[in-house]
């Protein structure tokens, strides 16, 4: 279920069960959502991205996922910014041991310069 969040222009998407009971001759189907199984249902409209479809004139869209298919994307906690965020942190301590090491070689390099030749 997806819906525009105060004036800010957010989407918001919500996971669901969604049961979708067949047309009849000229009777569309009938798409409800429960929040949780055996919660109270309620009817939303199948998003198809037709022109007249916007979040503004219908709060209440969804998308149909394929839970087996789609498992690892809906149950990833963490999100493509926070792994970004610890490659980040990792690529900065491999920069500080680097320079941490360089820093001890060019040290020794300087003992080993001032000594005397033989």
């Amino acid at each position: 279920m997806a819906s525009r969040s105060g004036d800010n222009d957010q989407l918001v998407g919500s996971l669901g069960l969604l049961e979708i009971t067949p047309g009849e001759g000229e009777n569309p189907a009938v798409v409800r959502l429960r929040q949780s199984r055996g919660g109270p249902a309620i009817e939303v409209e199948p998003y198809a991205a037709a022109e007249e479809q916007t979040i503004e004139n219908n709060p209440h869209f969804v998308l149909q996922l394929d839970g087996a298919t789609s498992r690892g994307v809906l149950a990833d906690q963490m999100g493509a910014f926070g792994k970004y965020l610890l490659e980040i942190r990792d690529l900065k301590q491999l920069v500080d041991s680097t320079i941490e090491i360089q820093g001890r070689l060019e040290q020794a390099l300087g003992t080993i310069a001032s000594l005397e030749q033989v």
